[in-house]
């Protein structure tokens, strides 16, 4: 009997062996494993590729969600009510209208606005005339002698006689591509500009009037605030003296009414200091009126 060989041992001899069989299991298992990583990795790549592609290609315009503003939404549905052209009126008080009168009447600004606005007038008024017919006449008499050896017959030969002369001329430009129409909606747009700066400089001076006139009646109230309060601590330094000499405050009571009373008086002194400067403002900008208006009787 024949000796087995070591192939024949591990079943290369033998087709239909265990140990042949089960080595086929294992390489079909790890072929199919290798399958399947190739495939996943394959799958990964093209994945990765598209994903690249897709982020190189513009998309379509998204649609732009942007809508015009209405005028309700910036409160601008209904026109605010301008301000009245005697606005101060409303005060009720008749020195401050004189005062806002005659600053504006005196001011220089206002004038040379009132000034623009009465050229611009013009200029609108020299503009819209020259779109209407124009219609001007001409005479004249001239004295002329008639030569005695030209043509003339007698009895007119060698007589000087007047010779009158009557010219009519009618002038209309019909302003066919609206040249003319043009220049006067401009010089109107300019009158209007001016008429603007001239109301804006008569708001401003009457604004910067009132202002200072009710500080004015602001201050002389505290001042007299800050007078009644001195008033009462005299009072009271007069009874902590009185108390100190019957024994019944102390010399401490008396130097705190006195330091009381020093800054009463401290805060009097500050209150007059915005009075001064009010009533020069309103004397520099109403010069002369507001001299005998100095001293305003308040309310």
């Amino acid at each position: 009997m024949a000796v087995p060989s070591i192939d024949d041992v591990h079943g290369k001899g033998f087709p239909g062996s265990p140990l042949r069989r089960t080595n086929k299991l294992l390489k079909s298992r790890r072929h199919g494993r290798f399958q399947e990583n190739r495939k996943s990795r394959t799958l990964a790549i093209s994945v990765l590729a598209v994903l690249s592609l897709s982020a190189c290609v513009a998309g379509p315009d998204a649609p732009q969600h942007v809508a015009q503003a209405r005028a309700n939404q910036l409160g601008l549905a209904t026109q605010s009510a301008g301000i009245g052209a005697r606005w101060w009126e409303s005060f009720d008080d008749p020195q401050l209208s004189r005062l806002i009168d005659e600053g504006v009447k005196r001011n220089p600004t206002v004038k040379a606005a009132l000034a623009r606005v009465r050229t611009a007038d013009a200029t609108v008024g020299v503009q819209r005339a020259a779109e209407l017919p124009q219609v001007s006449a001409d005479g004249q008499v001239l004295e002329q002698r008639f030569s005695d050896a030209y043509l003339i017959p007698p009895p007119y030969a060698g007589t000087t006689h007047w010779i009158p002369t009557v010219q009519a001329n009618l002038d209309w430009d019909l302003d066919l591509f609206g040249r003319q129409k043009a220049v006067v909606a401009i010089a109107r747009s300019d009158a209007e500009a001016a008429g603007l700066d001239a109301a804006e400089a008569r708001l401003i001076i009457s604004a910067s009037i009132a202002q200072t006139y009710i500080g004015l009646a602001r201050a002389q109230q505290l001042i007299r605030v800050t007078n009644e309060f001195v008033k009462t601590r005299e009072e009271a330094l007069a009874l902590t003296r009185s108390k100190a000499r019957y024994a019944l405050a102390s010399e401490f009571d008396q130097r705190t009414a006195e330091t009381l009373l020093a800054q009463a008086r401290q805060a009097e002194l500050r209150a007059a200091a915005p009075a001064r400067i009010s009533t020069s403002r309103l004397r520099t900008m109403t010069t002369p009126f507001f001299a005998p208006c100095a001293n305003r009787p308040t309310h």
